[in-house]
């Protein structure tokens, strides 16, 4: 990984504290992925081998399409302490984007932002953005650097994290770096059959059923060049909706819908080469990268279709 004098000045700080930091939290955004569940859980892994106190937080818990992986029933829905030295914001563009993250202004700690969005608001005390394929590639990066304990366990997450980010080292963000960054990953042990099995070997026969009812509702526009999809109830991601229509030649932007149990509407956007779809999200306090992004809607289910469909056809060139 090649970091910018900035990075590498923030870097360096960072490292400092670390030597002497004993109390620990962790965190991500609302609405996980495998990014940000894989580089919360390896950076937990890291920080626990270096012999110091760590905790995850997630104040909506994990989804259960994660719970497949070991170790995430360690992360609490509730701050434990209220004071910390060090307080780690992974893979967050925003603090708005962790969920109820007013919950952090109570406790005392230095604040660490590590994000791989160029969206990046630079809250914090400390702010670590680069340009990478995903927060595992910057994690493994810096382990790297520091002579940080890696674990098997810890590799696999942030080759999980890699992969899912990569689509599978398909998109463009793939770069010589991140193929290194797996390489190394790799030598430490991790598992990448672990990895494809997770990814794509555990779809159960009600998520297939889910999958099927999901594709029968895929709705095109005129032109053939913009999907949308409501996913049924139940099924609480769209990864493998996305996969199937990105192998559509036409289809340029895509948005997938999810009904939330707060009320609100989950909106995850996609794009091939035109569109710029975080800029969309930004419009309703989303955000993102330019081909992926993603917002919550507080609207009914019809109106958040209908806003999205006349933004993403607005954009469409």
């Amino acid at each position: 990984m090649i970091l910018s004098e900035k990075t590498n000045a923030t870097r360096q700080a960072i490292r400092q504290l670390l030597g002497t930091s004993r109390t620990h939290l962790v965190t991500t955004h609302r609405d996980p992925d495998m990014d940000a569940v894989g580089s919360l859980m390896g950076w937990m892994g890291v920080l626990k081998g270096a012999g110091v106190e760590v905790e995850g937080w997630m104040a909506e818990g994990v989804p259960m399409w994660l719970h497949l992986l070991p170790g995430v029933d360690e992360i609490q829905t509730q701050i434990p302490r209220n004071q910390y030295d060090m307080i780690w914001v992974l893979d967050c563009a925003g603090l708005n984007r962790v969920a109820q993250w007013e919950s952090l202004q109570g406790v005392k700690g230095v604040v660490l932002n590590v994000d791989h969005h160029m969206d990046n608001t630079g809250f914090g005390d400390h702010v670590l953005t680069e340009p990478v394929s995903s927060v595992g590639e910057l994690l493994t990066g810096l382990a790297r650097e520091w002579s940080l304990g890696v674990s098997p366990t810890t590799a696999t997450w942030w080759m999980g994290a890699i992969v899912a980010d990569t689509g599978r080292f398909l998109f463009s963000n793939t770069t010589s770096h991140t193929l290194a960054a797996m390489h190394w990953l790799c030598e430490q042990g991790g598992d990448m059959g672990m990895v494809t099995h997770f990814l794509d070997e555990s779809l159960t026969v009600d998520g297939l059923e889910a999958l099927r009812q999901a594709l029968n509702g895929v709705s095109l526009d005129e032109s053939g060049r913009m999907a949308m999809v409501v996913l049924p109830p139940g099924m609480d991601e769209g990864v493998a909706v996305i996969r199937v229509l990105r192998q559509v030649k036409s289809i340029e932007v895509m948005a997938v819908f999810r009904r939330l149990p707060s009320g609100g509407v989950r909106v995850n956007l996609r794009s091939k080469h035109q569109v710029a779809v975080n800029q969309i999200a930004h419009a309703w306090g989303g955000g993102g990268h330019a081909r992926a992004a993603g917002v919550t809607l507080d609207l009914p289910m019809n109106d958040a279709v209908a806003v999205v469909r006349q933004a993403l056809s607005a954009a469409l060139p």
